[in-house]
C-alpha cells in the first residue's frame, strides 16, 4: 500500500497540500487557540456546571475533539505513518485523541 501511495500522483498532491497546511503559522496559531479553548471547556466541565453551560461544554468538547482528529489526520498524511510515529510526542497526541474519541462515543 505504501509503495502504491508513494507513486500515486493524487496522493502525492494530497500529501504536499497537507504538508503546506501543517507547516503554516496559521495552522499552529489556530491549534494553540483550540487547545486553550479546550482547556477552558474542560475546566468548566470539571467545575460541575449544570443546564445550558453543561450542554455547551459537552458540545464544545466534541468540536475540539473533531478539530484535534482532523489535525492528527493532516499530520499523519503530511509526514507519512512511519515518520509520524517516530516521534514520542505524536504517539502521545494520538493516544489523547483516541481516548477523547472513546470518551465521546461512550458518552
Amino acid at each position: 500500500l505504501a509503495l502504491f501511495l508513494r507513486h500515486n500522483s493524487t496522493y502525492l498532491a494530497l500529501e504536499a497540500g497537507c504538508r503546506r497546511i501543517v507547516r503554516s503559522s496559521g495552522f499552529h496559531a489556530g491549534l494553540v487557540a483550540v487547545i486553550l479553548f479546550n482547556i477552558c471547556v474542560l475546566a468548566v466541565e470539571a467545575n460541575g456546571v449544570q443546564g445550558r453551560a453543561a450542554q455547551f461544554a459537552v458540545a464544545a468538547n466534541a468540536v475540539c475533539t473533531a478539530v484535534f482528529t482532523v489535525e492528527l489526520l493532516l499530520q499523519v498524511i503530511a509526514l507519512n505513518v512511519p515518520t509520524f510515529f517516530a516521534s514520542n510526542f505524536n504517539i502521545l497526541d494520538t493516544l489523547i485523541v483516541v481516548i477523547s474519541l472513546v470518551e465521546l462515543s461512550v458518552g
